[in-house]
């Protein structure tokens, strides 16, 4: 383009025609307006006479304007004008030019003088190239070598063959070398396991796509290795392919990774003393430490610890109460973490027991329950200064987690076990109590000698079935005033399920008003005794009576030295106040013994029933009637397991056929087909020889409890998911960061290459005319100009990608703190859980197929959980292929009939066992240990489905497939 300018001016000043003459010129006009840059022509008073098209394209219509006001705003000719010089000097001048109207842009003037025929200077040609881009490209290399050096990641670029072309400084401090010393180097020189033919095949990719991450051991000049994370990105310089590659330093990370495996594998499955002990194992083994101990405060002495578990030199010692005053424990304990990784003796001078052990380097965590008490320590210990300080805190911090819940746990199931025998106590005196009952009533039947066999045959049920009766338990906080009950509270005073109050309040207005003031005083006055307080009222049932209480009770845990939680039992004595009332009536009326005997065993809310020898009914109490929707007087006679069951034959795990054989009781737990569980108890009736006559089954419904049993399983493994999605929104928001910087380095490059190449285009494609062979990079510039855009915007795509992906990275990673009323649209979550994953279904198959329904309805809850669960629904997916090519499917619709939002995730894995598909959504349920698989995934997803007032369906076929579906409710429906 210059040379035609260049030319264009020879010309003209060759006609030796005046200035008008030649603007009118036809000929010199379309020459003018063929010029791709701006061209005008200035009177020697620098008046516009004319302007070319793209002239006033760029810099505007100001023709009979002087070019100082139009183009300056200025009164005055512009200092150093190239206009300006030319007409005083004669010849063509060139300079710059920054346009104040348009901000930004810069031009380059040249200017030549025209003259008439007598050789006068009666005009002037100027043109103007816009040169804004190419200052701009000189800056941004300037500001990315600058950029470059201060980064903390070593960059690094090399050509096709592996030559190393430019190193930053930070690539320099990380291997040893200078960067004249790495600028004689190859790749193969840097890498221990160097693959010439890896290399190549990389190098190729990299110009066509985007490079997944790898890890690589480098080698420092003084021969010395690190793994490093490399990110590899093509470019072309001057029509040279090279690659650009941004290395850091993951070897802290990796160990790091290494140590949290190895113990997750080992104490995942353990509970108890089990996992206190491989524990400590593991830490003394992992982090090479000479000593290890998990430790539980001891209540009442605050300057002790009692070991759960201690492991010296490999070897476990017995558990001990240890003084910790003046030791770094007791600063863990009050700090919550103690690093000292060396000088533990002078630093600590006064633990003797550590300067016994020669103990140098020490690191402790201090263990909280859920409720932020101190729980204990665990810590470990060194004979030796600690030479991964990171690596044993950050393992200590991650595992403290799990052994406070499991010591939290054990704390539970000791309370439990002492509550349990303070009832076995209770329940053995109260058996006492009837047992003297008993003698008072053999007594009146020796006065009734014509009823003497029948009697005998009811003081035989009385004492086997009080044998089997369960108080109520309680536990009351009065903080929340809630009230939990363990047992059939409801049925025993003729409620529905869950009618009767579950709080403290709640309790004492269903008392008889006469005895309020009573129940209190009683709790005051055992209060001030220190002792468990009891109390006998009158509590109203659902019909409008009252039934007469025992009950007793203390306080288990204080605040600020006031009792805020109590526990205690309840029994119901009105049918023995009921019995004392109609023994002083009449004495010799036996039939109302015996009525009042069958409405004590009608009372009890368990059902009872006695079985003769070969399982027929010979008795039942009211509540197995219930039960079994049946009347007590059609029950009698009837095979058990004919009535309960429906089967021509006794059960296959019966307790009465085993107590039946074994003489003692026996105990079992079965499952009705509506999912209730029962504990089923069989009593041995022996006549005086020792054999036995009958037989009595207990039946107690004890699903309540084994769903608090689950529930706690469920709370731990939350609590163990929660820490590690802490961790890992820490990893991947800092990954994240530090893939926005090259990717950013991308996008602004690109976009500087787009401008670049349509300049370009333009000078090669006149230059193309008359040349017809010119190629670049060995191809035809005819493809490459077809060619060039499409790369130009494949590299700018890719980079966008790369951004979308990292930003759903970091949403993911970051805390959840929407409330569970959000408003949430599925079809997004699908299409970012599949973003997020996009490499693991590109590693795992070549068959994905996602979707959506349109107009799918909005559901309420929390957008991230939601997330959650789908990406864990998938994960599992990918990991059940056998190969690549099996497929997975993922769709949503519109359950019009169940009025529910549904997702669907089928795959053509392995299958799910039948033997096992009931299990798979157990805490710590898995079957890929060997993978490192903790059994938490499908639990946590479950959870949270549930959470969501949702459902989690699975069918499976075992070798051809699964397909799980989540069904969630409406937003306007809940």
């Amino acid at each position: 383009m210059k040379q035609k300018e260049t030319k264009l001016m020879h010309d003209m000043k060759k006609a030796n025609q005046p200035s008008p003459d030649i603007i009118n010129t036809l000929f010199w006009r379309d020459i003018l307006e063929a010029i791709g840059d701006p061209v005008s022509i200035q009177g020697t008073d620098f008046r516009i006479l004319y302007q070319n098209s793209r002239s006033k394209e760029v810099i505007g219509d100001h023709a009979g304007e002087r070019c100082y006001t139009a183009y300056e705003n200025r009164s005055d000719v512009c200092d150093g004008c190239p206009l300006e010089i030319s007409f005083r000097k004669g010849h063509t001048c060139t300079g710059l030019r920054h346009d104040t109207v348009k901000k930004g842009l810069v031009f380059e003037i040249t200017s030549t003088p025209l003259r008439d025929a007598a050789g006068t200077i009666v005009a002037g040609i100027e043109v103007a190239r816009v040169i804004s881009g190419q200052l701009k490209i000189e800056e941004d290399l300037r500001k990315f070598k600058f950029i470059s050096n201060k980064a903390s990641e070593a960059h690094l670029l090399t050509d096709r063959e592996g030559r190393i072309v430019y190193v930053n400084e930070s690539f320099c401090r990380a291997l040893g070398y200078s960067d004249k010393e790495l600028l004689t180097l190859n790749v193969s020189d840097l890498v221990p396991v160097f693959d010439k033919t890896l290399y190549l095949e990389m190098f190729d990719l990299a110009q066509r796509q985007t490079v997944p991450p790898t890890e690589r051991q480098i080698r420092r000049k003084d021969g010395s290795v690190f793994f490093s994370e490399i990110v590899v990105t093509g470019y072309e310089i001057d029509g040279k392919p090279y690659i650009f590659a941004v290395f850091r330093d993951v070897t802290s990370r990796k160990s790091i990774e290494d140590v949290m495996l190895k113990i997750a594998k080992g104490v995942s499955c353990l509970v108890g003393e089990k996992f206190f002990h491989s524990l400590a194992e593991y830490l003394c083994n992992i982090l090479n430490a000479d000593y290890a101990y998990i430790a539980e405060v001891i209540p009442g002495k605050p300057n002790f610890l009692r070991t759960l578990s201690f492991i010296a030199d490999g070897k476990n010692i017995d558990n001990m109460e240890v003084d910790i005053a003046g030791t770094p424990c007791e600063k863990a304990l009050e700090d919550n973490i103690c690093l000292c990784p060396s000088g533990v003796q002078s630093l600590f001078p006064h633990a003797r027991i550590m300067a016994a052990m020669k103990i140098e380097g020490y690191v402790g965590k201090l263990l909280y329950s859920s409720s932020g008490t101190k729980l204990g320590l665990v810590a470990v210990m060194y004979r030796k200064p600690v030479e991964h300080v990171a690596v044993v805190e950050s393992t200590l911090r991650i595992f403290a987690a799990r052994a406070a819940a499991e010591i939290e746990r054990r704390q539970s199931e000791e309370l439990l076990r002492r509550t349990n025998a303070e009832l076995e106590m209770r329940v053995r005196d109260r058996t006492l109590e009837l047992q003297n009952a008993n003698e008072y009533l053999k007594e009146q039947i020796e006065k009734l000698k014509m009823a003497r066999n029948a009697l005998e045959v009811s003081e035989t049920r009385f004492r086997t079935a009080a044998t089997c009766i369960a108080d109520l338990i309680w536990e009351g906080d009065v903080r929340t005033d809630s009230l939990h009950w363990f047992g059939d509270i409801d049925g025993m005073l003729g409620y529905e399920v869950g009618e009767f109050p579950r709080t403290i309040s709640g309790l004492m207005e269903n008392i008889h008003q006469d005895d309020r003031v009573k129940v209190v005083k009683a709790v005051k006055k055992a209060l001030k005794a220190g002792k468990e307080f009891s109390a006998e009222y009158r509590i109203r049932s659902s019909n409008g009576t009252y039934h007469y209480w025992y009950e007793s009770g203390k306080p288990v845990e204080f605040e600020n030295l006031k009792p805020v939680k109590w526990v205690g039992s309840i029994t119901d004595i009105t049918n023995h106040k009921t019995a004392e009332q109609h023994l002083k009536e009449s004495e010799h009326k036996y039939k109302a013994l015996a009525d009042e005997f069958n409405a004590l065993l009608d009372a009890i809310p368990d059902s009872l029933i006695l079985l003769s020898p070969d399982l027929k009914i010979l008795w039942a109490n009211k509540a197995f009637a219930t039960n079994i929707g049946k009347k007590v007087s059609g029950i009698k006679g009837q095979h058990c397991y004919n009535l309960c069951c429906k089967i021509d034959n006794p059960c296959r795990n019966c307790p009465v056929i085993v107590s039946l054989k074994s003489g003692k009781e026996e105990t079992t737990r079965v499952m009705n087909t509506a999912g209730r569980i029962f504990n089923k108890r069989a009593f041995p009736i022996k006549d005086k020889k020792g054999e036995i006559r009958n037989v009595i089954e207990v039946t107690r419904d004890i699903t309540a409890k084994v769903h608090m049993e689950e529930e706690a399983k469920l709370v731990q493994s939350r609590l163990i998911h929660t820490n590690k999605m802490t961790s890992l929104g820490t990893l991947v928001s800092g990954v994240a960061h530090e893939i926005n910087n090259p990717n950013s380095f991308i996008l602004n490059n690109t976009q500087v290459f787009a401008e670049i190449w349509e300049d370009a285009v333009k000078l090669l494609s006149e230059h193309y005319q008359s040349d017809k062979s010119i190629h670049l990079a060995g191809i035809p510039f005819s493809e490459v100009r077809k060619l060039a855009p499409k790369l130009l915007y494949g590299i700018n795509d890719g980079s966008l990608r790369i951004k979308n992906i990292v930003d759903n990275l970091k949403n993911f990673s970051r805390p959840d703190k929407a409330r569970m009323d959000g408003k949430v649209d599925i079809n997004t979550i699908i299409m970012t859980s599949t973003s997020i994953l996009e490499n693991q279904i590109k590693k795992f198959t070549n068959n994905y197929q996602v979707k959506c329904e349109d107009n799918l309805p909005f559901v309420k809850g929390s957008a991230q959980q939601i997330e959650q669960v789908v990406i864990n629904l998938i994960m599992n997916a990918l990991q059940s292929l056998p190969d690549k090519e099996a497929g997975i499917s993922v769709f949503t619709k519109y359950n019009k009939r169940a009025n529910r939002v549904e997702i669907r995730v089928a795959d053509e894995g392995c299958g799910i066992d039948r033997k096992i598909i009931d299990r798979v959504t157990e805490p710590f349920f898995t079957t890929k240990y060997d993978i490192g698989g903790t059994g938490l995934g499908l639990s946590i997803t479950d959870s949270i489905i549930r959470e969501h007032n949702g459902s989690l369906i699975f069918k499976s076929n075992e070798g051809k497939g699964t397909i799980i579906t989540v069904r969630l409710p409406l937003y306007e429906s809940i």
